[in-house]
């Protein structure tokens, strides 16, 4: 006979994750009945009475009162992906970023540094230096395997280390237990990037993680329909330690009310809703909520199927004499395996990389070859993607030089420095995003964005394709000769490094010399992408252009 007493509503039960990524966060509409979340597409909320309206602004009472602060529709999917993540709760926006930026914006003030992984996503890497920058904070950025360069990086005044899961676009898997602990002994919370695992595959906060932020635009909307990002908080982290003022003081926005001591484990999330969220603004809409929760209902379904596919035609790429190397932390070989099976026991996404044997024509002729897949900038979408930075297809272009020397593949840069504000630094870090092999040529260096620096041209083992200069004119005839030896193929002076008598001694080495040009900006003029800043890029032609 059924007991009915473990069948009551008093009785909780642990539903398992397929069933919270289906059911989690909602209640069938008591009016309708409704059994799909409705879209609440509304500005704003009728109030019983001005007692009421006064309670929800005053933040005693838990009622809607705008759209841009909170809404049934999103409230849903903030939940849900609270609940699969383990999350006390959960905050989403109009985007990934900008749910990163209202994460920093709540917990720091002017003077405080953060650590980051060096390895993280290129539009976050951008955020965080200039945001930075403008907010009066500091920024370092570390070699995300090295646990060590994590704990020599901390500062007095360090209040947030920050690394992602798993690395867009290098594949790195975050030791988080570690970089966790590393954190914790300072009285600060570590904030990890979870899209390209998703809480299917890893959930951080089981693993010491304090805040979870989502690109829901990636794997969580899963078809490439909407742009949304959510922020998510274990509720563990004690920001009343003495080192979070702004969320834990009294706060001038709310007469005085503070936030950790009100709302104890929602401390964070309240002042993250209350406050930055209402001011800067970035609400997500109803209706990419929605969409968002039809891709969450999916996603274990499509996140096992994900991996099986990227684990299929990683091993398959790896066989195929074509391919020089595959980068996916899911190979046997991959010195992620360690930490792939303690952090993502499901499979290590399904995003990887890998080079081809020819240079940027075979790149070009493989993406005009594929037939199903998609050629674009994005990830986690049920279509198939591919992107090759370095090719771009009908162009017209004037300079044949130019565009001979700017599409090889491994680039040895002169003078390159360690240093984020010099020129070369900014070149480097830009032609090893768009797919470019960098090999750094500076005495004074060891080692400059992830790669060995070699003290000259001679003592690299390898072939280089272009030898890039940032060094003073004197130097160039040596270096033009040294290149030369080594069998480069061109030689780029960057602006301002102007040597006739080396230009001269490339190019009677059969060198193609290019002077006073900067890599950077060409590589950006012919791809196509200064034409959308309004700079001349000297491209006249009538056929349609790629826009990627």
């Amino acid at each position: 006979m059924l007991d009915p007493e473990r069948f009551s509503k008093a009785s909780p039960r642990a539903f398992g994750f397929d069933t919270r990524a289906i059911h989690a966060g909602q209640r069938p509409d008591p009016y309708t009945g409704a059994r799909a979340v409705p879209i609440f597409q509304t500005t704003s909320y009728v109030f019983e009475d001005a007692e009421s309206a006064a309670a929800y602004f005053n933040l005693q009472e838990y009622g809607n009162t705008y759209s841009r602060i909170m809404n049934p529709t999103v409230a849903t999917f903030e939940e849900r992906v609270a609940s699969l993540e383990g999350a006390a709760g959960g905050v989403a926006f109009a985007s990934g970023l900008a749910a990163q930026a209202a994460a920093l914006f709540t917990m720091l003030q002017p003077g405080d540094h953060i650590v980051a992984s060096g390895a993280l996503y290129g539009g976050t890497v951008t955020q965080l230096k200039h945001l930075s920058r403008k907010l009066g904070l500091e920024v370092t950025f570390v070699d995300p395997d090295d646990t060590a360069a994590w704990q020599r990086a901390l500062r007095d005044e360090t209040k947030l280390l920050y690394g992602e899961t798993i690395g867009n676009p290098g594949g790195n898997v975050l030791d988080i237990r570690a970089v966790a602990d590393v954190a914790h002994a300072i009285g600060a919370p570590l904030m990890v990037d979870n899209t390209f695992a998703t809480p299917y595959l890893c959930r951080p906060i089981d693993f010491g993680a304090d805040i979870v932020v989502h690109s829901a635009t990636k794997f969580i909307g899963g078809h490439g329909t909407s742009i949304g990002g959510v922020v998510v908080e274990s509720g563990k982290f004690n920001w009343a330690n003495g080192r979070y003022p702004v969320v834990a003081d009294p706060s001038p926005a709310y007469h005085g009310l503070a936030f950790y001591d009100t709302f104890g484990m929602y401390g964070y999330l309240m002042k993250l809703r209350a406050e930055s969220l209402r001011d800067l603004g970035a609400c997500m809409s109803p209706f990419n909520a929605f969409l968002f929760l039809l891709g969450l209902e999916t996603l274990p379904l499509r996140m096992e199927r994900h991996v099986e596919n990227a684990a299929g035609v990683a091993r398959f790429l790896q066989q195929h004499p074509a391919v020089e190397r595959v980068r996916y932390a899911g190979l046997p070989e991959s010195p992620y395996r360690p930490l792939v099976e303690k952090y993502l026991p499901k499979g290590a996404g399904a995003v990887f990389a890998f080079d081809l044997q020819g240079g940027r024509e075979a790149g070009q002729r493989f993406i005009e070859s594929l037939r199903l897949w998609s050629h674009l900038a994005n990830v986690g979408d049920a279509k198939s993607l591919v992107i090759h930075p370095a090719s771009t297809t009908h162009r017209q272009l004037s300079d044949d030089e130019l565009v001979a020397a700017g599409i090889s593949r491994t680039i040895a840069i002169v003078g390159l420095s360690s240093n984020v504000l010099r020129p070369s630094y900014f070149v480097g870090f830009y032609l090893q995003r768009h797919g470019y092999r960098i090999v750094p040529v500076n005495p004074n260096e060891r080692e400059v964005l992830g790669e060995k620096a070699y003290s000259s041209l001679s003592d690299i083992p390898f072939h280089v394709d272009v030898v890039d200069v940032f060094r003073a004119p004197a130097f160039v005839p040596a270096i033009a000769k040294e290149a030369v030896r080594i069998g480069a193929g061109a030689l780029w002076l960057q602006f301002g490094v102007i040597s006739p008598q080396g230009a001269q001694a490339a190019e009677q080495g059969g060198l193609q010399v290019v002077v006073d040009r900067c890599m950077k900006v060409e590589h950006a003029r012919h791809m196509g992408r200064m034409h959308w800043l309004g700079f001349n890029t000297g491209v006249v032609g009538s056929q349609r252009q790629s826009v990627l």
